[in-house]
């Protein structure tokens, strides 16, 4: 029994995000274009299930995963949804031109990220014209950068392949300054992943930690101590990092599930645990992992990890030339050799998408909430614990 619906959009794509109602798309001739996903996804259903009772429920579904309704099931059994370019353009808004390929892109918080040979870019976007404003572009770093992760408060974390893990507090208008930079660790790492209070980065040495002090939510008449205390925990390095690893067992690769750690362990088992709940105090490296919620016997695809992160539906794994999902219902391979991939774990409204570009194509999986389960899958992401948003 299929668990998705799947969307197929045609064209010459390397990167996708979903956010706010848009979607971003990039194409190979490094342009990145907006569209209305609302429209999109309304004049698609509209049409291709135009003698169909259930035009309003897809629809719904499609533009907010929160609402599902369980007559979908069997519709979803034989429904495939393709775009083409011409339906694609008619929910064209705008573009911006990039100066090349990117590495990663990211959009958090009404900004859009690009990391790319030439460092890591940010761009103000307007979510109710769905437009970039490229007059409004900070250049955050100008090495070479690989991975990108935004958190609150405008920070955001780069992993800069040889030259390590660093953290950004960007100004929100004018140039970077020097104490706006900071290098977090010396290591050779090409993947990082920064949400609430800790970060991890998978490096050369294996996977580190990093934990920071949570930083106030700004009140309706901040004074100017708090501003202060405020900036200073902004640009703040973290309390610790520390390699990961416990007892003497080595961990080959780690990430995060918002409020949840995945470890992958020498011994080739699968560690998940309970991060503790955001508070003023950082937690500790040590305490990482420790309140232990499950261990299971991994193995096989585990050997040649490339990258994985988590969604509401299970976590998805890059390994060897395969994309698989792993969840309780067991594991999925989507993918072979897919030009890139990425899920939504802090969206409310597409924390179950998973969005794979192939050579020709994106593909989009939309998945359905599992059948009599109001618990979400172990192997994902716990976005009820985190603050959301699209």
């Amino acid at each position: 029994m299929k668990r998705s619906l799947d969307i197929s959009i045609e064209g010459d794509f390397i990167h996708s995000f979903l956010y706010s109602g848009t979607l971003f798309l990039v194409g190979a001739d490094s342009v990145v274009r907006t569209y209305n996903w609302e429209t999109l996804i309304s004049e698609t259903v509209g049409k291709q299930l135009r003698d169909s009772g259930n035009v309003f429920e897809v629809i719904k579904f499609l533009v907010d995963s929160r609402y599902f309704y369980d007559t979908m099931r069997d519709v979803v059994q034989t429904l495939q949804l393709v775009i083409d370019a011409k339906d694609l353009q008619r929910s064209f808004v705008g573009e911006l031109k990039l100066a090349g390929w990117p590495a990663d892109i990211y959009v958090y918080a009404n900004r859009f990220y690009t990391a790319d040979e030439r460092g890591v870019v940010q761009t103000q976007f307007s979510y109710e014209n769905k437009l970039l404003d490229d007059s409004r572009q900070i250049t955050l770093t100008e090495d070479r950068a690989y991975s990108i992760s935004p958190n609150d408060f405008n920070r955001v974390a780069i992993a800069a392949g040889p030259n390590g893990i660093f953290t950004a507090a960007p100004p929100t208008s004018g140039r970077m300054r020097s104490d706006d930079l900071n290098q977090i660790l010396e290591i050779e790492s090409y993947d990082c992943e920064w949400m609430n209070q800790v970060l991890v980065a998978n490096t050369a040495s294996g996977p580190h930690a990093a934990t920071f002090h949570q930083i106030p939510r700004v009140p309706d008449e901040p004074s100017y101590e708090f501003w202060q205390i405020y900036k200073a925990l902004r640009h703040s390095g973290p309390k610790v990092s520390a390699k990961l690893g416990r007892n003497g067992n080595d961990i080959v690769y780690a990430w995060l599930g918002v409020t949840k750690l995945f470890q992958v362990t020498g011994d080739g088992c699968l560690e998940i645990s309970q991060l503790a709940a955001s508070g003023s105090e950082a937690p500790s490296i040590e305490s990482l992992g420790s309140n232990s919620v499950h261990r299971v016997v991994a193995g096989g695809f585990l050997d040649k990890l490339f990258s994985v992160r988590s969604a509401s539906f299970g976590s998805v794994a890059e390994a060897g030339e395969s994309l698989f999902v792993l969840s309780e219902s067991g594991m999925e391979r989507v993918a072979i050799k897919p030009v890139s991939w990425r899920v939504f774990p802090r969206a409310k409204n597409y924390v179950n998408h998973l969005h794979v570009i192939s050579d020709d194509m994106l593909k989009i999986y939309a998945y359905l909430p599992p059948e009599n389960s109001g618990k979400a899958d172990l192997f994902g992401a716990d976005a009820g614990n985190s603050d959301v948003q699209d």
